[in-house]
């Protein structure tokens, strides 16, 4: 017994000193809230852990977690508060870390510090990978500006649609492939025993949408080495690969995963999409997200389909759509602590 409180009590500790550095990192950014944070911070540490039991230490450390979600909140609120959604010639939009916010209609605003947070994250592809990050308001605005933006780009007809084959479960992305078929765009749900069908229909996909873990009751795991030994025997078209990681990030091996699809012949585009609201922001959940790469090696099979130009073509659809992150949004996330894969 007194194993395993010592155990739990080691974890309160590990969580309080947490928690304090990040308050301590908040206040280091010398925003117009750095005497809030130090003051968060400092209260924080002088959480005891001998004075009381671990249950209600735990209830202090909620409470100090909440107060850390308030203050990264009130960042937003105040962006809203100081400017209008139009752009504002008078004074500029300014990020707690200093960075200035590019002048916009908000539901098209170039969010390019958040971005390049978000491009420097995770295991980088080993040489010949090209890699393009963009990220969107939610997740789902993130899979459906990527479907409608392919969808543009391929220019699908009747006599020649564009087929994607989903091998996944969530139940949103399986309504948004519905209302997107048509005759010029027919959907497969793949099973999850027959994998091998991804890369051998009947009919050649044009894009293969897959969830390394199925969002269904048993979660069911992707087998990565029968998806990249199907692709090195040859499928027959050359699709691209679009994978919905919301359930496995953090910890799903991006650099692995493109590299091992560099086969004699060449390299698909792989777009990689998930959302970056529960696992990318210290369970605080302060804001919808949805992150986007694009990866192209230079042996591409498809050299025509750049990832520059799938960047171009999203971003401009995240404008049209109004699917770009709010500036409230950017704001609350720019802490240092927040997108941080460490």
């Amino acid at each position: 017994m007194s194993t395993v409180s010592g155990t739990v009590s080691e974890a309160l500790a590990l969580e309080r000193d947490l928690l304090s550095e990040m308050a301590g990192l908040a206040a280091d950014q010398g925003g117009d809230d750095r005497t809030q944070w130090t003051s968060h911070a400092e209260s924080v540490g002088r959480i005891d852990l001998g004075d009381h039991d671990d249950l209600s230490v735990e209830r202090h450390l909620v409470e100090a977690a909440a107060r850390t979600r308030t203050l990264l909140l009130r960042r937003g609120h105040l962006m809203d508060e100081g400017f209008y959604r139009s752009p504002d010639l008078t004074k500029p939009r300014t990020l707690p870390d200093g960075q200035r916010l590019h002048l916009a209609y908000e539901r098209s605003l170039p969010v390019d510090a958040l971005e390049q947070k978000l491009a420097s994250r995770g295991r980088e592809p080993s040489g010949g990978w090209r890699r393009r990050t963009v990220a969107f308001s939610s997740g789902m605005a993130a899979i459906t500006n990527i479907l409608q933006s392919l969808t543009y780009m391929l220019k699908p007809s009747e006599e020649k649609p564009m087929r994607v084959d989903f091998w996944g479960d969530y139940f949103e992305t399986g309504a948004l492939l519905e209302y997107l078929s048509g005759a010029t765009v027919r959907t497969r749900k793949v099973a999850p025993h027959d994998l091998d069908a991804v890369w051998s229909g009947p009919e050649a996909s044009d894009v293969v949408l897959i969830e390394p873990i199925r969002y269904n009751w048993s979660l069911d795991a992707l087998d990565v080495s029968r998806l990249v030994n199907g692709w090195r025997r040859g499928p027959a078209h050359t699709p691209i690969v679009v994978v919905d990681t919301t359930l496995a990030s953090p910890t799903w091996p991006t650099g692995a995963f493109v590299d091992a699809l560099v086969s004699p012949s060449g390299a698909p585009l792989v777009v990689e999409v998930r959302s970056g609201l529960k696992l990318d922001q210290q369970g605080l959940e302060i804001s919808n997200l949805g992150v986007v790469d694009v990866f192209q090696h230079d042996r591409a099979m498809n050299p025509a389909l750049t990832a520059e130009h799938v960047e171009e073509t999203i971003k401009a659809a995240r404008g049209i759509t109004g699917a770009c992150p709010s500036a409230a949004s950017v704001a609350a996330l720019d802490a240092p602590f927040l997108l941080d894969d460490q």
